[in-house]
């Protein structure tokens, strides 16, 4: 209800008044996480690795803190009353007890912070992987966010059902001499050993930030290279081949490329049409026409597809359809040996209707680039 003089509830009054720096800040890192996720151009490993690291080590169970333990540390003393007996609480109760005022220092609520948070991505996370609802770091990033943002509000109503004398806030003018205070201060030795261990937690972390985000990461990169083609439905599947051609007619088939390389790629890719002989216990060579090459560029974690049509001109049976893919620039003399990777295709080429099949038995030197971009069937 309003008051008399015309003046906004005390209920809008406590809550604007329980907002201080600290909120502040967990939500423009919240902003900034969601901004990662849903922006491309920001989904780039460093970025949101730092960003994964600000949500495991500490913003959501310090959201939590709050909701748990609003009081700031000393508002209660150890008869779970108030030091400053005058003020009561909005229900009218001076007991803080009766209202759940709980209390911790500076340094458990960072503490318990770091905990919960491992605990709530690590369950997040888990979830994510099972139920292969999207990709696993964006989108345990982008759950936490959510959840994380749900419980601020609780968080401000149990801070502003405090008198203020009495709530925890955080002003960004104190936080070094907090700081200072509740890691170097310590009254106590078990205060003393749970700093040490704090701080060699936090240099623990920033250590394996600084390693994920530097480290050449050579191990697990791969990248996938495939053929499809499409069914009578137009979707994309990697089965019924094209094995028989007739010299000069157009055939469609698509080359895929999965970039798992965690760094942008410029691939080539190389088609050729191969008549082959095995010559102890080695494949020869004996014929190679060139049909198309591609330069594309690819992202990580990107894929690129290219529906094209292939024509040959060579003519004969068991013949190799080659694709050879090579990072950067190939070699002066492509090969399934030096390529990076290679599909292989066994087709039949016939001569048209009429034709001398022996006049098409060469490659035709006038014919190398016969293959044509297509455009994706809708």
């Amino acid at each position: 209800m309003g008051s008399s003089d015309g003046s906004a509830p005390e209920g809008s009054r406590s809550l604007v008044g329980a907002v201080s720096a600290d909120l502040i800040v967990v939500v423009a890192l919240l902003g900034v996480g969601i901004a990662t996720v849903l922006t491309p151009t920001l989904r780039i490993e460093p970025v949101q690795t730092l960003i994964g690291l600000l949500y495991v080590s500490f913003v959501p169970g310090y959201v939590l803190s709050l909701v748990l333990f609003p009081a700031a540390d000393g508002a209660v003393d150890e008869g779970n009353e108030p030091r400053d007996a005058t003020e009561t609480s909005p229900s009218g109760s001076d007991r803080p007890g009766e209202t759940g005022i709980e209390s911790i220092s500076a340094l458990k609520r960072l503490g318990f912070a770091a905990g919960a948070s491992f605990v709530l991505v690590a369950v997040v996370g888990t979830a994510v992987s099972l139920t292969s609802i999207g990709e696993q770091v964006p989108t345990t990033i982008l759950v936490v966010s959510v959840v994380t943002l749900v419980v601020i509000p609780v968080a401000l109503r149990r801070r502003a059902e405090l008198p203020p004398a009495a709530r925890f806030r955080v002003s960004l003018r104190t936080v070094p001499s907090t700081a200072s205070s509740a890691l170097f201060r310590s009254d106590s030795r078990a205060d003393l050993a749970l700093t040490l261990l704090f701080v060699t937690m936090l240099l623990l972390a920033a250590g394996s930030v600084g390693y994920a985000v530097t480290a050449p990461k050579e191990k697990g990169t791969f990248s996938e290279f495939y053929l499809l083609t499409t069914n009578q439905t137009g979707d994309l599947v990697a089965d019924d081949y094209p094995t028989e051609f007739v010299a000069g007619e157009p055939r469609p088939i698509v080359v895929g490329i999965g970039n798992q390389e965690y760094e942008p790629v410029t691939y080539t890719v190389i088609v050729e049409l191969q008549n082959v002989r095995l010559e102890n216990n080695r494949t020869v060579v004996l014929e190679r026409e060139r049909l198309q090459q591609f330069s594309p560029t690819v992202s990580h974690n990107d894929t690129w597809l290219q529906y094209h049509q292939i024509e040959p001109e060579m003519t004969g049976t068991r013949l190799r359809l080659t694709y050879l893919l090579y990072r950067d620039a190939p070699p002066a003399t492509p090969t399934t040996e030096n390529a990076y990777r290679d599909l292989r295709l066994w087709i039949n080429v016939s001569a048209p209707q009429g034709t001398n099949a022996n006049a098409l038995s060469a490659p035709q030197q006038a014919n190398t680039n016969a293959v044509r971009p297509v455009a994706a069937p809708r």
